[in-house]
Parts: structure tokens; sequence; C-alpha cells
């Protein structure tokens, strides 16, 4: 579709119309901020109505973000067909924000060889939607298959959010038989830990917590979560105990950064919560 002036724009809008009627779905990148909100203005503009706002609508923004975003940082468009599909796009290209001024440029002067390159974007902003789409649907269809540990994180962290525990641990699990950096390391074991103490199976979460313990040098997560364990679980105070004083020992040596009041604060409240844990234990292993 190509708006020639605006007197056009009422029969575009009821194509439109018309289009989304015979569709099932909605599938866009952004358009749930940007496209449809602009589209649902100009309906009200003309004083006209559409079911394209009630189709059930793919954002693959959204799914991009929690896939993509930890590993590649951006998750634009032209990003992703940089860094993840492998898409170089031609000179003929336009910038997207150049756009709106090329079409009020014809609009004004009538010449529309330049609207040639905006063709272009447009088309091959589709494509790489449907790559994108179909990048996607692999992940979630062959997980197996997907040998970044950050993108198996966030794929796990995806099907936590749907309590989906079992493709959880799965991907979690594939993630730490590769090779990663530590601090990777350290959130993966932590975000199984967290998974397997979710579903009831704290006994086999303590071998993970103890190595958040071993390897973290400045976190005292994995001894707060073994001096729960210890104490509730299987009211061992010894061995809560033991845990109690690692944790406090780390936190006398924190420093905070940057060193604000606010942060300086919240060391001293995780240091009251260690010491009045310690206090309790204390208390019932004398009892004991």
């Amino acid at each position: 579709y190509f708006l020639r002036d605006h007197g056009e724009e009422a029969a575009m809008l009821q194509m439109l119309h018309e289009l989304a009627a015979s569709r099932a779905a909605l599938v866009s990148f952004n358009g749930r901020t940007f496209d449809l909100p602009l589209l649902d203005n100009r309906f009200i503009m003309n004083r006209m109505f559409s079911d394209l706002f009630d189709l059930p609508h793919l954002d693959l923004l959204l799914p991009a973000r929690r896939v993509w975003r930890r590993r590649l940082g951006s998750v634009a468009l032209g990003a992703l067909e940089r860094n993840l599909l492998g898409i170089q796009r031609t000179q003929e290209d336009v910038p997207g924000m150049l756009i709106p001024q090329m079409y009020h440029d014809f609009l004004r002067h009538g010449d529309g060889r330049e609207l040639v390159r905006v063709f272009y974007h447009n088309e091959q902003d589709i494509l790489s939607m449907v790559t994108v789409a179909a990048n996607l649907a692999q992940l979630l269809a062959e997980p197996a298959a997907v040998a970044e540990p950050d993108d198996l994180l966030s794929l796990a962290r995806w099907h936590i959010r749907r309590q989906e525990y079992d493709e959880a641990e799965t991907m979690l699990r594939q993630a730490l038989a590769g090779e990663m950096p530590l601090a990777l390391y350290q959130e993966l074991v932590q975000e199984l830990a967290y998974l397997l103490k979710r579903t009831g199976r704290s006994d086999e979460a303590v071998k993970y917590w103890q190595q958040i313990a071993v390897t973290s040098l400045d976190s005292v997560l994995g001894h707060l979560e073994l001096a729960k364990y210890y104490e509730w679980q299987r009211r061992d105070w010894g061995e809560a105990i033991y845990w109690t004083e690692q944790a406090l020992e780390i936190v006398g040596q924190m420093r905070p950064q940057p060193p604000t009041p606010e942060n300086w604060r919240q060391i001293e409240l995780l240091e009251d919560e260690l010491r009045h844990r310690h206090a309790r234990l204390e208390r019932k292993s004398f009892h004991t």
C-alpha cells in the first residue's frame, strides 16, 4: 500500500480493515507500543472502526528481548540483523528515522524517486521479521540445538515464568555442560538452585549452594541459603552456625560500590540479619 496523498487515508484504512478481517493473527516488531497506537489514532481521526485491534498479536520484540538481549545487548531489528541473522543491507537502505521526512518531501514536491529506498527498507523489515520469528520457533522447538549458554539461561527463565519447570531445568543443565566465564557459571548455578528449591528439591539444591558459596568471594547468597537449609530442613544447628559465621566474615569485609549511605545501610541490615540468625541458632544449639 502507498498513500499518494492524505486524501487517500480513509480508503487505505478501509483496505487495511478488510485485510485484517481475513487474517487470524497479527505479527509486528514493536507494534504494540508504536504501530498499533498510531493506527488506532488514525482510525479514530477518520471516525472508523477495525477488527485489526482484536486480532491475536505477536510482537516479536518482546520474545527477542527475553531470549537475546542478555547476550546481544541491543535487540533492535537492525542489531538482530547484524549480530544474529548475518544480514547486511545494501546502500539502497535508508535509516528509519529519515522516512517521515522523505514522505513529507514527496507530498510537497511530488518527486517519488527517493521513496524506492523506503520501499526497500520496509521490505527488508518484513523479511527480517519472518527470519526472527523462524529463529524463535526453532529455539523453542529444538532447545538441544542451542549452543549459547546465555541464550539457554534466558530461555530457562522464560519457561520459569510460565511455570514450565522441567523444560527450564533441562536448559539450565545443558548450559552448565559447556564452557563459560565464571560470572555466567555462578548465575546459572544460582538459577538452578532456586529452581530445585522452588520445586521442593532442596536436598538436591545443596550442592549448588555450596558451589556458589565456594566460588563467590563477595556474596553471601550461597552461605545464607545453606544456613536456612540446615536450620529449617535438617535442624543441624552446627552446620547452620558454620555457614552463618562464614557469611558474617564476608559481610565484615564488604565495601559498597558506590559507597553511598544507602548502600552502607544495606550492608548494615544484612549484617544485623545474620547476627540475629546466629544468636537464634546459638540458643537452639544450647537447648539441644
